[in-house]
């Protein structure tokens, strides 16, 4: 259903890169794996920490590269090292095996950041991009899908041939990759400078979307990923159902396919505003000591309103840089900045969770009604707001 559409064969190709990325069959042992593997939980989470900060440190510099090199190349170049990484992580044992796929994935991710969304905006027509940021996002959420379901039938505890097939599905995607057709991208000719690095981050209005987008979207992501289990296990829901909660959580995802539709009955000004309340409602519901269906329910509820907000998010992030070129620079640019806002969303999420588990969702609440705030004036037109002279 997801490939069905008109769109250019550029953009489809890019829909089965993601969706063949998204085939990571060792994803519900990943974990297991690597204790079985000689790492520990300390390791596993302090590897998870580099692999991040490394991911921050590259990502602008990424940008800059692929406007150089091309965006194909730059796609092209990260799909065989994300392959690279597959075939590492099959293999490895003990620590510093681990800490190089996860230095290789950082490399990756922030190879791709921008540069997709760059590459997608330059082979879309302006009024579908919305459409196709929505497809890209669930061709990644369907190979998730896809591949939890198949993971049920390989033999027990055989995590390493879970291991094998990933490396299969991203040697695909890599094969998928060199179909790709490259673009006109703005070579910068500009000499590196701070002054230089300073013109590709954000400015004005859009600053305002970038905070909201990313309060509300890792507020979406902690409570769903880590709050959700403890919440409705407390709640008395049953622990053997807790793959099946989470497959729903998956199957929520789907719903950035319905963002443009949704934005076109409604209005993105409208859009935007009504998932970040929605999502204050959404924590607010979950602080309260109700019956776990409805507290299960309202995880699935968050997880949609996070799906329709990706997408429209990143379409209006990239119309604000699509005619100010370095796009792929600047779409990095922006990602950095709201990696960085994770990482102190983060740092309150745990801090109010180590009270109680309460008052890690209240903070999500506050985040919902701040990034309300924020895109209330965003949405401001932009001539009711006084210039600087």
């Amino acid at each position: 259903m997801v490939l069905h559409f008109s769109c250019t064969p550029c953009a489809r190709r890019m829909l089965w890169l993601a969706l063949l990325q998204g085939l990571v069959f060792y994803a519900p042992v990943a974990t297991l794996y690597r204790q079985v593997r000689g790492v520990s939980l300390f390791q596993i989470t302090l590897m998870e920490g580099i692999s991040l900060g490394l991911s921050i440190v590259l990502e602008l510099p990424w940008g800059i590269v692929s406007e150089r090199i091309g965006y194909r190349r730059t796609l092209l170049f990260c799909s065989a090292l994300y392959l690279l990484s597959k075939i590492i992580f099959w293999q490895a044992n003990g620590f510093f095996l681990f800490l190089l796929e996860r230095l290789l994935l950082a490399v990756v991710l922030a190879g791709f950041s921008g540069v997709d969304a760059a590459y997608l905006t330059a082979v879309t027509p302006s009024s579908q991009r919305q459409h196709i940021f929505g497809l890209y996002e669930g061709a990644s959420t369907a190979g998730l899908l896809l591949a939890d379901l198949c993971f049920s039938f390989l033999p027990s505890g055989d995590y390493s041939e879970a291991a094998l097939l990933t490396v299969f599905a991203y040697t695909a995607a890599l094969l998928c990759a060199f179909g790709l057709k490259e673009v006109p991208c703005q070579q910068i000719s500009q000499k590196f400078s701070f002054q230089f690095f300073l013109s590709l981050f954000p400015k004005g209005r859009v600053i305002l979307l970038l905070i909201g987008s990313a309060l509300l979207l890792e507020s979406c992501q902690t409570i769903t990923v880590f709050f959700s289990q403890p919440l409705m296990t407390a709640a008395g829901f049953p622990s053997p159902l807790l793959g099946v909660l989470h497959a729903a959580m998956v199957l929520c995802g789907f719903s950035s396919l319905f963002s443009e539709h949704i934005c076109r009955l409604m209005g993105r000004q409208n859009v935007l505003l009504l998932v970040s309340l929605c999502t204050a409602l959404v924590c607010l519901i979950l602080a309260l000591p109700l019956s776990w269906s409805i507290l299960g329910l309202s995880l699935l509820l968050l997880r949609c309103t996070c799906g329709i907000l990706a997408p429209l998010s990143l379409a209006l992030r990239s119309e604000a840089v699509a005619d100010a070129g370095s796009m792929a620079a600047r779409l990095s640019a922006q990602s950095c900045l709201m990696n960085l806002l994770a990482v102190v969303t983060n740092l309150f999420f745990g801090t109010a969770a180590q009270k109680s588990l309460s008052c890690g969702i209240i903070m999500g609440i506050l985040f919902s009604l701040a990034a309300f705030i924020f895109f209330i004036i965003y949405c401001i037109p932009k001539r009711m707001i006084p210039s600087k002279r």
